[in-house]
């Protein structure tokens, strides 16, 4: 979207109020200012899977939310062991010492510092954020791999 000058105005400047005191007309904003803005905001709409509705003014942060989830990564750490307190749901940092995962603890030590999900029903830990393409490259699906 390229910067839209106030009609009459030199290009790049900027839109002002009006200001009868100081005889200062206001900025008359072209029709292309409104014609842009609204097709540029349409475009993230749409381009999200929604269909636009007057109805509806929280379609912009819909489509803002659905895409950030769309972009990002899941992993899923298969065969985990937990310690007896964790349950599904529970935020989990690996203990190398004791070889599983245990509950991460909001106390801000790094000991503590959550890696994921668990999901102990299947013996998975569900890790969040954006991967590199070629992190877990060489790793076998199905087996217990560390990572430190």
């Amino acid at each position: 979207m390229d910067y839209i000058s106030p009609y009459g105005a030199a290009p790049g400047d900027p839109y002002v109020d009006d200001n009868e005191a100081l005889e200062i007309d206001g900025s008359i904003p072209p029709a292309q200012f409104f014609n842009d803005a609204q097709a540029e905001l349409l475009n993230v709409i749409t381009g999200a899977g929604l269909v636009p509705s007057s109805a509806d003014l929280t379609q912009l942060r819909q489509a803002i939310q659905n895409m950030i989830i769309a972009g990002g990564k899941t992993v899923k750490i298969t065969g985990a062991v937990f310690e007896g307190t964790v349950a599904d749901g529970n935020p989990v940092r690996w203990d190398a010492g004791a070889g599983e995962y245990v509950k991460a603890l909001a106390d801000g030590t790094a000991a503590n510092r959550a890696v994921g999900f668990a999901d102990v029903t299947n013996a998975e830990v569900i890790y969040f954020g954006l991967t590199r393409a070629d992190l877990f490259a060489g790793l076998t699906p199905g087996a217990r791999e560390y990572l430190s």
